[in-house]
């Protein structure tokens, strides 16, 4: 007769132990730790993008309006989306107005802009972008300056929107030099 002890079958193991389950969960948090401050510039520079893209969209639009209308349009700030007139100081909305030879201006379109970034406009007065009738932009607040959007996100990512003395809209990063020689 055999012994007890030899008697018993042996199971092999199913599934992991507690070490095994560690080391997997240490690796996954080492390799998370490392990607998430990339994925936070990817986002970023991502964000960076779409609000380029809305200031692009803004001015196009306000440009062909002027041009399809033979009429003078502006591009500015407004307060919210149900402003009826310019404002003065960056804000998280842009509005079109229709500016008629006489009587008030009447706002055409509004644009909410992506609240993670910063607008500003540069080269004209009070944060407005006047387009005349054949879609030329309205002169600069001072003779030769560039005339831009400049769109921020975050600390270290920047992009312009520049218009052009015809009216023509170009995207560049932010580097002083202008796109309109």
């Amino acid at each position: 007769m055999l012994p007890a002890s030899s008697l018993t079958l042996r199971h092999r193991q199913k599934g992991f132990n507690l070490l095994e389950l560690l080391v997997v969960l240490a690796l996954v948090g080492i390799i998370f730790g490392i990607a998430m401050p990339a994925g936070q510039g990817m986002l970023d520079r991502s964000r960076l993008t779409a609000a380029t893209n809305e200031a692009y969209s803004a001015l196009l639009y306000t440009r062909n309006e002027a041009s399809r209308l033979r009429q003078e349009h502006r591009l500015c700030f407004i307060a919210s989306a149900t402003a009826t007139s310019c404002g003065t100081t960056p804000a998280s909305f842009m509005g079109v107005f229709s500016v008629p030879t006489t009587g008030t201006p009447l706002r055409v379109k509004v644009f909410e802009l992506t609240p993670q970034a910063t607008f500003s406009f540069s080269g004209v007065s009070n944060h407005q972008l006047s387009f005349q009738a054949l879609g030329n932009r309205q002169p600069a607040a001072t003779a030769g300056t560039p005339v831009f959007i400049e769109v921020q996100v975050g600390a270290a990512n920047t992009r312009q929107v520049e218009v052009c003395f015809n009216g023509r809209v170009v995207i560049r990063q932010a580097n002083g030099t202008s796109e309109c020689q």
